[in-house]
């Protein structure tokens, strides 16, 4: 990400050059203030909506971790309370990127959606000890002050164009899809969720997830195993299995999160069965 945010430096040291020795603006007095003036509205946005429209939310909302519950192995789920939670405006699906105060995390943000819907009492957001910034946020103290940026995202139902949903997870990235499931209209066999795991033990909410499909009416499909080995010999979302388990999965929107690889082959696989292009929706996290 620092790497990204570099490029912001080289385009002000390239314009600068210019300044000073391209012909265009030393001869020309009219180009140089305008292109001064354009670049002056781009640094007032990115002042604006890169610095002080997160400072501002966070000192408005005055964000800290309430308590930090293990969900899975290497999995816990992080509750942050605040003040005037409603006014977030963030809808199930979405992200923030979060700043957790500590000393030695304070510089770092790390894009995590939300596990469930906003509500007046809490933000819940659901993390995977996989990198060291990740590890660290399952030792956070009660009390620790939260900055945010965003929220960010289209993954939401606002993208819905059937009356049917299938939505598939890998890992954790059930995080978006658990908070999706509250959002979606409750109707008879409106729901349906394929959950890939490689051990039972790596299921996170099983019991909520149970739970909400069950008053939804809905079903769950899960897929433990390690995919070449004799438990699970072939790949656990292929065409053949949607198609069995799912028959009338090109009438659904699908909604699926997981790891890069198995979100890219799952949209392959969707395509080769039919599923038309906008009702097949991801989630791609932005660096910047």
């Amino acid at each position: 990400r620092f790497v990204h945010l570099y490029a912001y430096l080289a385009i002000a040291l390239a314009f600068g050059h210019g300044l000073a020795v391209g012909s265009d603006f030393t001869e020309d007095v009219v180009a140089r203030w305008y292109w001064l003036a354009l670049y002056a509205a781009v640094g007032l946005c990115l002042l604006t909506f890169r610095i002080g429209e997160p400072l501002r939310r966070s000192l408005h909302h005055q964000l800290k971790v309430a308590r930090v519950v293990p969900e899975a192995q290497d999995v816990v789920s992080v509750y942050i309370t605040g003040h005037h939670l409603g006014e977030l405006q963030a809808r199930a699906g979405q992200y923030f990127r979060w700043r957790f105060l500590t000393r030695d995390n304070w510089w770092r943000t790390n894009p995590f959606s939300l596990s469930a819907p906003v509500n007046s009492q809490f933000l819940r957001i659901t993390v995977k000890g996989i990198g060291d910034a990740s590890r660290e946020l399952q030792h956070l103290r009660p009390g620790t002050r939260v900055g945010i940026e965003g929220p960010y995202g289209l993954f939401t139902t606002g993208r819905l164009t059937r009356s049917k949903v299938l939505l598939i997870a890998g890992g954790i990235g059930i995080t978006p899809l658990r908070a999706l499931i509250e959002e979606i209209p409750p109707k008879k066999d409106a729901i349906t969720l394929l959950y890939r795991a490689r051990r039972w033990e790596d299921i996170v909410f099983r019991s909520e997830l149970e739970q909400l499909i069950r008053d939804r009416r809905g079903v769950i499909h899960y897929l433990i195993g390690r995919r070449g080995t004799p438990e699970l010999a072939s790949d656990p979302i292929s065409a053949q299995t949607v198609r069995r388990l799912v028959p009338d999965v090109i009438s659904r929107d699908v909604f699926i999160c997981g790891p890069h690889g198995m979100m890219k082959r799952t949209e392959e696989v969707l395509r080769t069965i039919g599923v038309p292009d906008q009702q097949i929706h991801l989630e791609r996290f932005a660096l910047l």
